[in-house]
């Protein structure tokens, strides 16, 4: 299986490549980025004008690790692909077979979209969910 990689090239726009092997791509502000393809992972180029947020929408209890992808900049994710672009927003819930406590797809907005937490996790914020306030 090929490395999926990912071209954030404008306004809510990408395009989807499959690497077999080692290979560069040269951003519009003229950043060469050196690609490794590992099979079975994906790589996320943001060559917008704008940050780039991957956001991991949890199903049942896990702790999000969202990122962010300056310009001109990749990131590399160990998941096969991204499930969710954009306005094309995630279900609310979803059936699954998994017997895992929690389970999470990826969406990609851009940063000035993004409404959720980009730090690290919140332990205030587990405190009053589990203490019911």
């Amino acid at each position: 299986m090929p490395t999926n990689v990912y071209v954030v090239d404008g306004d809510k726009e990408f395009t989807r490549y499959a690497l077999l092997g080692d290979g560069s791509f040269t951003c519009n502000n003229g950043t060469e980025i050196k690609l490794t393809g590992v099979l079975a992972e994906c790589d996320i180029i943001n060559d917008a004008d704008e940050g780039v947020v991957v956001e991991q929408v949890i199903y049942g209890f896990a702790l999000a690790n969202n990122k962010l992808i300056g310009v001109g900049e990749v990131m590399h994710f160990e998941s096969t692909s991204i499930e969710y672009f954009f306005d094309n927003e995630p279900p609310e819930t979803i059936e699954t077979s998994s017997t895992a406590s929690g389970v999470y797809k990826n969406w990609i907005q851009m940063e000035s979209d993004f409404s959720g937490d980009l730090g690290g996790f919140d332990f205030d914020k587990m405190h009053e969910l589990l203490d019911g306030e």
